[in-house]
């Protein structure tokens, strides 16, 4: 996902339904939407952000969630098109 907008738009459009749907769903159910949208979700939308702008090789994609790359490419991912 190379444009900018449809990349943030990807990322606030889950988080914000998780927010507004928080307080009609069962504790267990939420937390667990929750992990799987900050370890499963973000990890491939950001993964493969860094992999079509070339940064990371494709085997990588779910390393960024343990050795820290989504921090290290933070401009490449949210600041530059």
């Amino acid at each position: 996902m190379k444009n900018l907008i449809l990349h943030l738009f990807a990322i606030f459009t889950p988080a914000v339904l998780l927010a507004v749907t928080w307080k009609l769903m069962i504790p267990e159910v939420a937390l667990a939407l929750l992990f799987a949208y900050v370890f499963v979700y973000r990890t491939w939308l950001d993964g493969s952000r860094l992999y079509q702008k070339g940064l990371i090789p494709k085997r990588d994609i779910w390393k960024i969630v343990y050795n820290g790359d989504r921090a290290n490419h933070f401009k490449e991912l949210y600041l530059r098109k």
